[in-house]
């Protein structure tokens, strides 16, 4: 590196896995005989993946690096114990003529290898590239080497194509990628929230009967995250609501989004936490109105969020973890009778077990600045939100408990989303222990306690990056919707005739405002345009869908998944009803049947799964051969 700008590399000091502190920094020329013994140290099996052969793994190659320590053409650091012995360098260099891209090159002695010494060395590097140097870095790594490759996938690199190393005195030709990945990506992020209660006296979304708020429990809230490099952005927003409105709705919303960010539309994705105690925006029920006062309220507080989260974004880190935490429990159960219910009793004669699985996987994004500040929280975890849905107040339920103790642990306001992940037939209640339900508020407060403990706790182990790549895929693919049949719309209308009265507030629902609506709405056209969206946040992918999506399907992207932590987010850019399994069409009952909030075709969730694992596939550039897509 020119001496002139060797202050912009200052030392780093840094701790391993395994407790073992090193130092980041740049190579002297005072190192000769460290560097000498490094090369000297590389052993055949390291050796075949340097791109050095033994041939060349000398003291006169090591005493021509450290002569090139001042170099304007080339960047090389060091990993040092206290000891002051080299365990490792990461370089890049270019030439005079070739400015536009430069070579990368890495190794860790053994002494180091598995503790996570070539990440940091790494990332280390690459922020020191994206300000000195050209603007594509490019490197090659033999296909068999899949920790390294994945690695550098995580760094940002993409694979272009697939081709042969000539053979070499320690090894016969290999294939190997050819990657390359654009500098100066430096991310940016801010965030914001925005309070969003509903007043007095306004309906309460969520059960099939009418409820009007009396009090106030908890504030709702807008949580948004803003995150920009000099390529493209995303903006992840998280609204404390049922998730029920209309498609006009959620691109009024999206679009004001992206007018104030200056993001493509369909980088903006808005979630519902999917609480059922707030106020009604499109009712699903014939004798509760719109509320569309409130809904300017939201966004007037959506924009004003957006314009904060733009105006205040900063350099920042992206760090992301998996973990665990047990909320959601599989609702269906099922009976002798080859029927299913939502709910029910299964200590009752005649039950035959769950009709699905549950996914208790924690994922969480964390953002922070550059002095270490957390700018925004990003959790997700499968669980409905109706720990109090039949309550008269106004409730975040356990997403807002999880984000009061979250901000209480960490003693500021920091943005905190939720997204909830597909959770359709999941509910924080435990069908499987009887009586399984206790008071709905004591439930909230252990469910929030879970999230929060499992976010904080993941906070201490995730490793940062500077320059996470930010990658965006969508698709709207036309589905089928799935009408009634002759004798479903014969026994609505007889419902429909007798009156409420008679035949109870629940069936009149289900048959006048699920059953007829669905056929009024769709039995001339029975299709449905579907948004899909897949992000890439670095090694994070957010898989998107407008449903209240049974869980079996979440957990088949997960297993399809290339990234290395995957979050699902149901209920996002529009509101689709809930999206059933074939068992759950098969033993019918509540979100089984056809109505019109559960009025998708059979094999839709399938096909959704379908499209998402195509939509994440290309975002890391590669198909079943690894290579990149034209």
């Amino acid at each position: 590196m020119n001496p002139d700008d060797r202050h912009l590399v200052e030392p780093r000091r840094l701790t391993l896995r395994d407790g073992r502190e090193v130092t980041i920094r740049l190579l002297e020329t005072t190192d000769a005989e460290s560097v000498v013994d490094l090369y000297l140290s590389i052993p055949d099996d390291d050796g075949i993946y340097y791109c050095l052969p033994p041939s060349q793994r000398t003291r006169e190659r090591a005493l021509q690096r450290v002569a090139a320590a001042d170099s304007p053409y080339e960047v090389c650091l060091v990993l040092v114990d206290d000891a002051g012995m080299i365990h490792g360098e990461a370089w890049y260099g270019w030439s005079a003529e070739q400015t536009a891209q430069s070579l990368f090159g890495i190794y860790i002695r053994r002494t180091m290898q598995g503790v996570g010494a070539g990440r940091i060395l790494m990332t280390r590097l690459m922020e020191v590239g994206d300000l000195y140097g050209p603007p594509v870095m490019t490197l090659t790594v033999q296909t068999e080497n899949e920790r390294a490759w994945k690695l550098y996938q995580r760094m940002g690199f993409i694979i272009q194509r697939q081709q042969m190393r000539d053979a070499r005195e320690d090894s016969p030709a290999m294939p190997e990628f050819y990657m390359t990945r654009k500098m100066g990506r430096r991310c940016r992020a801010g965030a914001a929230s925005r309070i969003i209660t509903p007043t007095l006296g306004m309906h309460l979304q969520g059960q099939l009967h009418i409820r009007e708020m009396t009090s106030v429990r908890d504030p709702l809230e807008i949580n948004l995250l803003y995150l920009a490099n000099r390529e493209t952005g995303i903006c992840l927003v998280s609204l404390d609501h049922s998730g029920v409105m209309g498609s006009e709705h959620i691109a009024r919303l999206r679009s004001t989004v992206a007018e104030e960010t200056g993001l493509p539309r369909e980088h903006v994705l808005i979630a519902s936490t999917h609480t059922h105690t707030a106020a009604t925006i499109q009712s699903t029920l014939y004798d509760s109105p719109d509320n569309l006062s409130y809904f300017t309220t939201v966004l007037e507080q959506l924009t004003e969020a957006a314009r904060e989260a733009v105006t205040n974004a900063r350099p920042a880190e992206i760090g992301t973890a998996t973990g665990r935490a047990h909320i959601g429990y599989n609702r269906r159960l099922c009976w002798e009778d080859g029927s299913h219910t939502m709910y029910g009793d299964s200590t009752a004669p005649g039950f035959t077990g769950l009709e699905g699985p549950d996914d208790p996987t924690h994922t969480v994004l964390f953002a922070r600045d550059e002095a270490g500040k957390i700018i925004a929280i990003c959790h997700n975890n499968a669980a409905h939100s109706t720990c109090v849905e039949c309550a008269l107040f106004a409730s975040a339920d356990f997403p807002g408990e999880a984000r009061r103790l979250i901000r209480e642990a960490l003693a500021e306001e920091v943005p905190v989303l939720y997204l909830q992940g597909a959770s359709g037939d999941l509910s924080p209640w435990n069908m499987l222990r009887q009586p399984a339900r206790y008071a709905g508020e004591q439930r909230l407060h252990e469910v929030g306690a879970m999230l929060a403990a499992e976010t904080l706790r993941l906070q201490r182990e995730v490793e940062y990056i500077a320059d996470p790549l930010i990658l965006v895929e969508h698709a709207e693919p036309v589905m089928g919707v799935r009408l009634p049949t002759d004798a479903e719309l014969a026994a609505a209308r007889e419902t429909q005739a007798h009156g409420e009265e008679a035949v109870g507030r629940w069936q009149y629902i289900i048959d006048v405002c699920g059953v007829l609506r669905l056929w009024e709405d769709y039995h001339e056209a029975p299709r449905e345009t579907v948004p899909l969206c897949a992000v890439r946040i670095g090694d994070l992918a957010i898989a998107t869908n407008p449903f209240e999506m049974y869980c079996q399907y979440g957990l088949d992207i997960r297993r399809r998944s290339p990234a290395r932590h995957q979050m699902i987010a149901q209920l996002t850019n529009d509101f689709l009803g809930y999206l059933p399994t074939i068992y759950g069409i098969l033993g019918g009952g509540y979100s089984g049947q056809a109505i019109h909030w559960a009025r998708m075709e059979p094999y839709t969730g399938y096909q959704i799964v379908e499209e998402t694992a195509r939509l994440l596939y290309r975002l890391w550039g590669q198909n079943a051969d690894h290579s990149t897509p034209a």
